[in-house]
C-alpha cells in the first residue's frame, strides 16, 4: 500500500488539475515504494527527478489558470509553490551529496505537504475556477 491514498474529498473539480494531483500522489507513492525496497540507483536517476519536474509542471498549469482567470489570491498560491519547490530542490541536492537520507520525515513533508495545500489552497482555486471558467473547460 501507498503513503498516499486518494480520496474524491481532495478533488477541486477542474479535471486538469485533479489529474496532476493523483499523478503527483502516484510519483510520491512510487518514490515512497522505492525506498522502501532500497533502490538507491532508481531513486536518483528516476523517481526524485521525475517528482521535482512533474511538481513543476503542474504547479505551471495551476498559475496559467490562474493568471488566465484573473485569481486575485494568485501571489500568495505562487509563493506555497516557490517555497515547496526550494524545499524540495534543497532536499535532493542534500540527498545527492551524501548529506541527507530520504526517510519517513521527507515522506512525511511530502504527503503533508500536498495533502494540506489540495485540500485549502487549490481547493480554493477550484471554487473560483468553477465560478469563472466555462463549463466545458472544467
Amino acid at each position: 500500500m501507498g503513503l498516499i491514498v486518494w480520496g474524491d474529498a481532495y478533488n477541486v473539480d477542474v479535471e486538469e488539475i485533479d489529474k496532476q494531483h493523483k499523478e503527483l500522489v502516484t510519483i510520491i507513492n512510487d518514490l515512497y515504494e522505492a525506498i522502501q525496497k532500497n533502490e538507491t540507483g532508481n531513486i536518483l536517476n528516476e523517481s526524485i527527478p521525475k517528482l521535482v519536474r512533474y511538481t513543476q509542471e503542474h504547479f505551471a498549469t495551476e498559475e496559467n489558470y490562474m493568471i488566465q482567470y484573473d485569481y486575485p489570491e494568485f501571489q500568495d498560491h505562487k509563493q506555497q509553490h516557490q517555497t515547496f519547490i526550494n524545499e524540495v530542490t534543497c532536499l535532493v541536492e542534500e540527498f545527492q551529496e551524501g548529506r541527507k537520507i530520504l526517510n519517513i520525515n521527507l515522506f512525511s513533508f511530502l504527503k503533508d505537504w500536498l495533502l494540506n495545500h489540495i485540500a485549502y489552497t487549490d481547493k480554493k482555486l477550484g471554487n473560483y475556477l468553477n465560478i469563472n471558467m466555462p463549463a466545458k473547460s472544467l
